[in-house]
């Protein structure tokens, strides 16, 4: 069965499910992020996470609409109480136009995608290590996933849209405060740190939610806007 088949049967078969449990989803987080690149402003995402019953635990679900340079990305993802990705789709539209459509689902230890782009369309299967983990090259909010508890010290990251898989160190560097909007957040510091030593930092405040997601490589930081409510 393509991967796009199975999302499609997982969500008819949880559908009913999903509306009895629709009452006892649990907002998590919800901003905007404001994206900079070398400092000038390239774009902005908004965002949002609940946490909802699902099958006797947990699950999360995470939309998010994005801004980034002259490419707008609908995604949406799902995930485990521990952050690992269930399901995932994301549509990128460049100019109004339809350049791409990523669907995804997940099994233990496996991540299929199915792609759709003009040209054609492909399909892979991630083979996924331990505590996997999704992220996106453009979007900022499935770093919250990264710092869950409890604390991993290693990461299996896929991106869908690019296929590429890594493995990141997982490191705390401690508590800061940082300027949020016009306002000032006591934040914890954490880091993704890849194979060559390159870290993606991640800041929380004391409840979790994401006040700035830093790619210093790619000279990319996304900030919220104004302090959680």
């Amino acid at each position: 069965m393509r991967p796009v088949q199975i999302v499609t049967a997982l969500f008819l078969a949880l559908g009913p499910l999903a509306a009895r449990a629709g009452a006892q989803d649990t907002l998590v987080d919800e901003g905007t992020l404001v994206i900079t690149r070398n400092g000038a402003p390239i774009g902005r995402e908004a965002y949002r996470i609940v946490r909802a019953a699902a099958g006797g635990g947990q699950a999360y679900r995470a939309t998010a609409t994005i801004s980034f340079d002259t490419a707008r990305i609908a995604l949406r993802l799902t995930t485990d109480s521990l952050g690992a990705p269930l399901t995932y789709e994301a549509e990128v539209r460049v100019q109004a136009r339809l350049t791409a459509h990523v669907d995804g689902s997940g099994r233990p230890g496996r991540f299929s995608t199915l792609t759709k782009t003009p040209g054609g369309e492909s399909a892979r299967d991630f083979v996924m290590g331990t505590n996997p983990l999704l992220i996106d090259e453009h979007a900022f909010d499935p770093y919250y996933f990264a710092v869950l508890p409890p604390r991993r010290g290693q990461f299996s990251a896929i991106d869908p849209r690019t296929g590429t898989q890594t493995t990141f160190r997982f490191e705390e560097r401690g508590q800061e405060a940082i300027r949020v909007g016009r306002g000032t957040a006591s934040a914890r510091h954490f880091a993704l740190i890849g194979a060559n030593g390159a870290s993606r930092d991640i800041w929380v405040d004391a409840s979790g939610h994401l006040l700035r997601v830093a790619v210093p490589a790619q000279g990319l930081v996304a900030q919220r806007d104004e302090l959680p409510r």
